[in-house]
């Protein structure tokens, strides 16, 4: 019989979040969903340990072991945080729904309202567009939209589609 624990995230002014990431180093990271942007980290335990200030909302976040940093989706933003500093930096502006990290290194993110895929180089923010949703192109489903985005052990992509 397995259990589970959950926690209310006590910071004031935060009743809700929105994604969540475990980082290797067993902190939580969350952004916050009501009446704020800001980035809250949090121990396993649910203990407050920090407040990263940011000036946008951010919809989904992925871990890059080999640089030891976070990255986050913005709804106007892709950002990077130093996981040793907890220091967010924007990187390009872009309308980001979800981003993962590619066997190659680059960031593949789902942008512009779920129309596109890109692969963003982190270090330098240039941004390519690997597929597009819509007439002439991957046609992603009725709507035409992408959702989240992951990657397989061979390093295939899945999406949602909306």
């Amino acid at each position: 019989m397995s259990s589970s624990v959950s926690y209310k995230f006590a910071t004031p002014g935060v009743t809700d979040v929105i994604p969540v990431l475990l980082s290797p180093s067993g902190n939580i990271y969350v952004q916050g969903n009501s009446g704020t942007q800001n980035i809250y980290v949090y121990t396993i335990s649910g203990i407050f340990v920090r407040t990263i200030t940011a000036s946008d909302r951010y919809f989904g976040f992925c871990y890059d072991y080999i640089n030891n940093r976070i990255y986050c989706a913005g709804s106007g933003t892709f950002g990077t945080i130093n996981v040793s500093t907890n220091a967010l930096t924007t990187v390009v502006s872009a309308s980001i729904n979800d981003v993962d990290i590619g066997q190659d290194g680059n960031v593949y993110a789902v942008t512009n309202s779920g129309y596109k895929i890109q692969r963003i180089v982190p270090s330098t923010g240039v941004q390519t567009n690997i597929y597009t949703a819509g007439a002439g192109a991957i046609q992603a489903d009725s709507y035409g939209t992408f959702g989240g985005i992951t990657f397989d052990s061979n390093g295939f992509i899945y999406c949602n589609t909306r």
